[in-house]
């Protein structure tokens, strides 16, 4: 399912299920680099922890106050989102490495956020980002 300019419940709550889906990627591969216990933390596990949690919080957020964009370029900026839903969803089915990808974890997180300003261009430009890495990633 993709959103539209002025996202329904559903569509919201669909964007939400997908972005969760790489909140329980970060956490589910975060915990197998540690479960053991005799194993040093991977270099970047406070960062990815920190993106995880910001990424939850602007979770949060849709669920809490809705999705609303700025009508300039609005439709520009849903195409991205969609795009980039997709992107993740093919990715996540690839490889669950991408959630120990700090460069990836990190242009999602700015996409969440971009998200949440409801900024098209801020969307566009994160979007973008996110969608490049993730196929240069998997490619």
């Amino acid at each position: 399912m993709a959103i539209s300019v002025q996202p329904s419940v559903e569509e919201t709550n669909k964007l939400v299920a997908d972005s969760m889906a790489m909140v329980t990627q970060i956490s589910n591969q975060l915990s197998a680099a540690v479960s053991d216990g005799t194993k040093p933390l991977p270099d970047d596990y406070w960062t990815l922890r920190a993106k995880q949690t910001l990424l939850t919080v602007q979770i949060t957020g849709w669920l809490t106050d809705g999705i609303q964009f700025d009508l300039d370029s609005a439709g520009q900026a849903v195409d991205t989102i969609n795009e980039s839903t997709q992107a993740l969803e093919n990715a996540l089915q690839m490889t669950n490495k991408i959630a120990m990808d700090v460069q990836i974890v990190s242009s999602f997180v700015d996409l969440a956020v971009a998200v949440s300003t409801g900024q098209p261009q801020g969307i566009i430009s994160a979007g973008e980002t996110f969608i490049s890495l993730v196929g240069k990633s998997t490619a």
